[in-house]
């Protein structure tokens, strides 16, 4: 039985091995490729990529959580009151009426995550842009001030909603299933969500966390290869290379810690 588990391996490795080498070689082909590309672009064109979004982020970050909140924040809002409607016109029964409720709600608070995310970013962005505006004398200090100011307000704005409409939906779920317990306020939230849940509902959290684990390893290889590329080419240094490793070591270490933790304690459960 060994034997033929072996020879079974054996034979799966060499039919993935198959598939395997072609996908290195071609790598490797538009690998050189790009790179011999980028180093004929290399001179101005890097530049004229980084002066680009400097310029651009001068002029949209003073402003663009506002839009993002009026845009983004409108669409979680509009999901919600339409989840909301929804809950209305249950009879209490039909399972298909509550999945699209809950369908709604998981797209408004995916809606609100991205919200999150993108003011984080300009909000750095913003910082950059204080610093720099700020070193540049031919900005003067009333517009730098606004700018500040308006940047922040903005930066604000977009979190206070995301928390808010976040703690709606919550409440909403909680109605929906009295069983859930946790607060969007109290800082153990996910573990008190995660223990009021049913079986079906956290192995459908361990599905989503599983795909969402090879989709962030998988981007921490073709950002690696990128930031490599950068930093022979346009000279960024080894700061992204050694950022996005420090994630994939992270998220690596933290997976197969908590599987070995978990093998451990059904091990001990069986004895």
């Amino acid at each position: 039985m060994r034997n033929e588990k072996i020879y079974e391996n054996k034979k799966e490795d060499n039919k993935a091995l198959k598939r395997f080498i072609p996908i290195i070689i071609i790598s490797m082909i538009v690998g050189g490729i790009g790179g011999a590309i980028s180093e004929i672009a290399e001179t101005g064109l890097a530049q004229i990529i980084s002066e680009g979004i400097t310029s651009l982020l001068s002029v949209t970050v003073p402003y663009v959580n506002f839009v993002l909140t009026f845009v983004i924040g409108g669409i979680a809002v509009w999901l919600y009151k339409k989840a909301r409607n929804l809950y209305r016109e249950w009879n209490g029964e039909d399972e298909e009426h509550i999945e699209q409720i809950e369908m709604q709600l998981g797209y408004s608070m995916w809606a609100t995550s991205i919200l999150m995310i993108l003011a984080f970013f300009f909000f750095a962005a913003g910082l950059s842009n204080v610093i720099i505006s700020e070193k540049d004398n031919s900005v003067g200090i009333i517009s730098f001030l606004m700018n500040s100011i308006l940047f922040m307000l903005g930066f604000i704005l977009a979190i206070s909603f995301v928390v808010i409409i976040q703690q709606k939906i919550v409440n909403f779920e909680k109605e929906i299933n009295p069983e859930k317990k946790g607060s969007v306020f109290d800082t153990k939230f996910s573990q008190k969500w995660v223990d009021s849940c049913d079986e079906a509902e956290r192995f459908t959290m361990y599905q989503c966390a599983y795909k969402s684990y090879q989709a962030t390893s998988k981007t921490c290889v073709v950002l690696l290869v990128f930031t490599i590329f950068g930093m022979m080419i346009w000279d960024i240094g080894v700061l992204p290379t050694a950022m996005v490793t420090i994630i994939w070591l992270i998220q690596t270490s933290s997976y197969c810690l908590e599987s070995i933790r978990l093998a451990k304690k059904s091990s001990r459960n069986k004895k």
